[in-house]
């Protein structure tokens, strides 16, 4: 009765050792379905048990590396090329431990006839070797993740290639193991083991940097495709656009009358808002350059969105550096200005307090700009500015694009943001 109970729980282990080797190395880790993990692992307990009682040597082996692929496939829901894959990288993590287990019988002078004949395939001796395979697995984990989570192309080819390495492995380990019972001499064993580790190592690696180098490829072939688009359609728009203030400029230089000039840019922009007299009021200290209509028409936007709007200009701005800037550098705060308004509407219209505020002061005669804005949406930080910006999705992030191209190597312009509870904070400063 007990070797029946620990040939049960032997199996058990052998199961469970390649289930831990990809609960360690594996991103998609156990399915949810926990019904069918139930299932796998009782057919794969079954399977293993029948497998060591009726069959040895080579039919065994190959058994075994089916009954893990069987797991990989049905316990963690990998495909099946992918399972032969990680079943063949768990093989060599076995010819690892194997490898070790030789060196350890050999420095121990432990009785070759007793490690086989009763050691090995023992409750403790499978219960050893799941533990050194576990170590293993800690140790190399970052290696074996990459590995067996890598996106290989020709999965047909690597599963060929799988298959008669298999063959490889079950001829030469099955006469290793079978000389070595009679043979005192390990280091031509241990040698041929180290081996055909380095090569099999060496391709694998080989084959994920090649994968790497086409995903590379792909990713960069992709992108210069979206950028070839991006490119012809802004053609399109600066061709639009360039015929556009062509026609602007006739109709001032055919004194047109100033109605009907604005009713063609409203056309333009599709915004058809009529200037706020009280509103243009509280921008009284903006210096008569532009500015003060640009910032007119962006808060009277607004107001439409029903946002409650607040504005403090404080006094000597109309004689500030902003009255000053060149056109380039007109230009460029009239883009810094555009963005950070656009943003801060679209993100206050989807928050519950709806507020935008604007505030713009002079500090040791530099001009500060400050747009304050609650949100309802998520905030994260950007990787390639290290600036808090709202998620809003893919394609939508052209403008914050502007203003890194503006703020790039500027001497002119500084821009910093902060939160403060539910309210976003964007700074511009203009250096005198």
């Amino acid at each position: 009765m007990q070797e029946v109970v620990e040939f049960v729980l032997s199996s058990i282990i052998m199961v469970v050792t390649p289930i831990i080797f990809g609960v360690l190395t594996l991103d998609n880790n156990i399915r949810k379905d926990k019904s069918k993990v139930v299932v796998a692992f009782l057919i794969s307990c079954i399977i293993y048990s029948l497998c060591y009682s009726y069959f040895d040597g080579g039919i065994k082996t190959l058994i075994g590396f089916l009954l893990h692929v069987f797991i990989f496939n049905q316990i963690f829901d990998c495909k099946l090329p992918k399972s032969i894959i990680v079943t063949f990288v768990y093989v060599i993590i076995a010819m690892i431990v194997d490898m070790l287990i030789f060196i350890g019988i050999n420095i121990l002078k432990i009785d070759k006839e007793y490690c086989y004949d009763i050691f090995a395939g023992s409750l403790f001796g499978n219960l050893l070797v799941c533990l050194i395979i576990f170590v293993t697995c800690i140790i190399l984990r970052n290696i074996l993740k990459r590995i067996n989570n890598s996106k290989l192309e020709n999965s047909n080819n690597i599963l060929l290639i799988s298959v008669f390495t298999l063959l490889c492995v079950i001829i030469l380990f099955f006469n290793i193991i079978t000389n070595y019972k009679s043979n005192n001499s390990i280091c031509s064993y241990i040698l041929l083991i180290v081996i055909f580790l380095v090569i099999i190592g060496n391709l694998i690696k080989e084959k994920i940097v090649i994968n790497d180098k086409i995903q590379e490829y792909n990713g960069l072939l992709g992108f210069m495709k979206s950028y070839e688009t991006e490119i012809e359609e802004n053609k399109i728009q600066n061709h639009e656009i360039k015929n556009q203030f062509i026609t602007i400029g006739s109709m001032l230089n055919d004194n047109a009358p100033k109605n009907k000039i604005l009713d063609y840019v409203n056309s333009i922009i599709d915004d058809n808002s009529d200037i706020d007299d009280a509103r243009y009021g509280d921008l009284q200290y903006l210096p008569l350059n532009g500015l003060k209509g640009f910032i007119c028409s962006k808060l009277n936007k607004a107001e439409e969105e029903s946002l409650s709007v607040s504005v403090v200009i404080k006094n000597g701005i109309e004689k500030s550096i902003l009255s000053k800037l060149s056109t380039s550098d007109f230009k460029k705060l009239g883009i810094l200005l555009g963005v950070y308004f656009d943003n801060a509407i679209e993100a206050s219209v989807v928050s519950d307090k709806k507020y935008l505020g604007l505030e713009i002061y002079i500090d040791n005669g530099n001009v500060v700009i400050i747009i304050t804005n609650t949100f309802g949406n998520i905030i994260r930080s950007s990787e390639e500015t290290n600036k808090r910006i709202s998620t809003k999705g893919a394609g939508r992030g052209h403008g914050l694009q502007l203003v890194n191209k503006v703020i790039s190597g500027s001497k002119l312009f500084f821009v910093q943001s902060e939160i403060i509870g539910k309210v976003y904070i964007q700074k511009i400063e203009v250096k005198k």
